[in-house]
């Protein structure tokens, strides 16, 4: 079952090597829009060696994603034009980023949502390439991001002030809890999303841990308590 957003209400855009496209450039009905439908999860059914049935169930990261044009829109060219030049090549075809974007969404948080869902679509899935997508992604922003891995299919979602977190967008902060800019393999759950209970830099701004000190987790007088964003 698939979402469906009228570009009266959303704007969107894709992005790739052949250029950006407004996909709801000009629309005045409410008959254009885009509907995005997620693939479900796949069972796999096997027999054991004692006969007995065992399944599997695998997460899946797919999905059809389809733009409702009226005939006369000027974006049906466009498109048509981004697929005859990307069909001539295998370097360039698919490499494509959909955005829907709320049209109360600041250019600003925009822009950050955007650079962290084609920095997404480029991870290798390695835990040590995350900390230079996120600083990419957040930069200005006045925010610092660690995904850490909880090793059981989750992830915990820490986030730094580089300043105080009361300078810090509300609306960056609300993108964050809805998950924008959660940074995870296929299946893998996005737990809590934590901040330091001691939110300014200048009196530390670090998790308490012991037997370790790093730009994150610090023991005594300096650590502190994790509290819920």
């Amino acid at each position: 079952m698939g979402s469906t957003y009228s570009f009266m209400d959303v704007t969107a855009s894709l992005s790739g090597p052949t250029g950006e496209i407004d996909l709801g450039y000009g629309s005045a009905s409410s008959e254009e829009g885009i509907t995005v439908a997620m693939g479900g999860p796949k069972n796999t059914m096997t027999i054991g060696a004692d006969g007995e049935v065992m399944h599997s169930l695998h997460a899946d990261k797919s999905g059809t994603v389809t733009v409702n044009l009226l005939k006369t829109s000027p974006t049906n060219k466009k498109l048509s034009l981004a697929y005859n030049a990307q069909s001539q090549s295998s370097g360039t075809w698919g490499n494509n980023v959909i955005v829907i974007r709320n049209t109360s969404l600041s250019d600003e948080t925009y822009r950050i949502v955007l650079k962290t869902k084609i920095a997404i679509n480029n991870w290798d899935g390695r835990n040590d390439s995350l900390p230079p997508i996120l600083d990419a992604a957040l930069d200005g922003s006045g925010l610092k991001m660690q995904i850490v891995d909880n090793q059981d299919m989750t992830i915990g979602i820490w986030v730094f002030p580089e300043t105080d977190i009361s300078s810090v967008s509300l609306e960056l902060i609300a993108a964050i809890r809805q998950g924008y800019l959660t940074v995870k393999a296929a299946g893998v759950w996005g737990g809590s999303i934590e901040i330091p209970s001691v939110e300014t830099p200048s009196e530390g701004n670090r998790f308490f841990g012991f037997d370790m000190d790093n730009e994150y987790i610090s023991g005594f007088d300096a650590g502190s308590w994790g509290t819920l964003l």
